[in-house]
């Protein structure tokens, strides 16, 4: 269970590629709702397409899915900040 919850985060350049996936799915379904409203005359038509544009980028790039966790960081490692202060402290003293 703390594996899943330690990588339900996104790295960067999958928050980039996720970016990119969902302007590109609602355009693309912008595109075809308008088109196809314009063909048969209704406008709630391509309002309907654009929402379901929407909802599948939103299922596709908001969770956090493997493909997006691919370039994690290498973060150093946490200092120990007592160990730091109480130096600090000794050597204004001396």
């Amino acid at each position: 269970m703390l594996e899943f919850v330690d990588n339900w985060h996104m790295d960067y350049v999958g928050q980039a590629w996720a970016e990119k996936l969902s302007r590109i799915i609602i355009t693309l379904f912008g595109i075809v709702g308008l088109v196809y409203g314009y063909a048969i005359q209704q406008f709630s038509m391509t309002v309907y397409i654009l929402g379901v544009g929407f909802a599948l980028a939103s299922l596709i790039t908001i969770p956090p899915w493997p493909i997006y966790r691919k370039n994690p960081l290498n973060w150093q490692p946490v200092k120990n900040r007592d160990k730091d202060s109480h130096s600090k402290k000794s050597k204004k003293t001396k």
